[in-house]
C-alpha cells in the first residue's frame, strides 16, 4: 500500500514539478563575438512565448504545451483521488500518455530551438538552463510514478 501511495505522490509531485518549470528559463539567450550589437543577456521561458501573446509557431506548441501540462496535472491528481480500478487504470494509461507526449516535445524543443536560433538574425547562441531540466525531471518522475502505482496493486 505504501509503495501504491508513493507512486501518486511521485506522479503529483512530477506534475507540479513541470507546471514549475513551465514559468522557469529553458534557454539563457546572447550574442557572441559582435561587439557593435548589443543584445543583452536573457533567459526565455515557455511563460515568456505565452505573454507575448503572438500566434504564430511557436506560440501554438506552447500553448499546446500549456495545455498538455495542464492535462498532466488534473490526470493526476485525479489519479490520486480515484477509488475504483478501472478508473485508476483509465487514468494512469491518460498520465503515462501525456506525460511521454511532453518528454518528446520538451525534448524536440531541447533540440531545435537552439538550432533554430542559430539560422535566424542577429545569429544569436544559446544555453540550456534549469528549466529545461525541471520539465525533463517533472515529465521522467510522472512515468515512474505512474509505473510504480501500476506495479502495486493494493489488497482489498
Amino acid at each position: 500500500m505504501a509503495r501504491c501511495w508513493g507512486g501518486r505522490v511521485l506522479t503529483l509531485g512530477g506534475a507540479l514539478l513541470t507546471i514549475v518549470a513551465f514559468v522557469c528559463p529553458w534557454f539563457d539567450v546572447y550574442k557572441l563575438n559582435d561587439p557593435s550589437y548589443v543584445f543583452p543577456r536573457r533567459g526565455y521561458s515557455p511563460w515568456m512565448v505565452l505573454q507575448s501573446a503572438r500566434l504564430d509557431a511557436n506560440g501554438v506548441v506552447v500553448w499546446v504545451f500549456a495545455l498538455l501540462v495542464a492535462g498532466m496535472a488534473l490526470t493526476c491528481l485525479a489519479l490520486a483521488m480515484a477509488r475504483s480500478p478501472q478508473g485508476q487504470a483509465t487514468r494512469r494509461s491518460l498520465a503515462l500518455v501525456l506525460a511521454v507526449v511532453g518528454l518528446v516535445m520538451v525534448g524536440l524543443a531541447l533540440y531545435g530551438v537552439p538550432f533554430d536560433l542559430s539560422f535566424s538574425w542577429p545569429f544569436l547562441d544559446s544555453d540550456i538552463v534549469y528549466g529545461a531540466y525541471l520539465a525533463l525531471a517533472g515529465m521522467l518522475c510522472v512515468i515512474f510514478g505512474v509505473g510504480l502505482d501500476s506495479a502495486t496493486r493494493p489488497v482489498a
